[in-house]
């Protein structure tokens, strides 16, 4: 009677490895019948990604959630940014026609800026004392 329970589970586990083949690196995977020209491999979504170059981090280091950076909009702040580069008393900031294109804000606060070209990051990081101010009292360009 053993040996019969025996025999059984070996067929049934026979017959799952030959449903079931190894995959590269992905463990066990059914066997397809499908030819390979029919499957369709995912592709991922293009997204757009910004240089590193274009980047400014910005540490807020304001822990009060009611504060300016962390209460308004994105668009607002970006808004409210480009207006204190725009009214600088730096000609040299004013002139080079630098603005913040977009902003992201991280769970922890902080914010990435970017901008439109290296040259205008190289501006906003360089005389970052004219301008970060507007972001929050003790916000900080953090320069790599």
């Amino acid at each position: 009677m053993l040996r019969k329970d025996v025999t059984l589970v070996k067929n049934a586990i026979e017959s799952l490895t030959e449903i079931l083949t190894p995959a590269s690196g992905r463990g066990l995977q059914a066997r397809s019948y499908v030819a390979p020209s029919q499957v369709k491999t995912p592709t991922q979504s293009p997204t757009q990604s910004v240089p590193k170059n274009r980047e400014i981090s910005v540490k807020v280091n304001d822990s009060n959630p009611n504060s300016q950076a962390r209460a308004v909009s994105r668009e607002k702040l970006m808004e409210h940014i480009n207006s204190s580069i725009r009214n600088s008393p730096n000609e040299n900031l004013t002139r080079s026609q630098t603005r913040i294109r977009a902003i992201k804000r991280h769970p922890s606060g902080d914010l990435t800026l970017y901008t439109e070209s290296k040259e205008h990051t190289d501006y906003l990081v360089r005389y970052r004392k004219d301008w970060q101010s507007a972001i929050g009292l003790n916000a900080k360009v953090i320069v790599l």
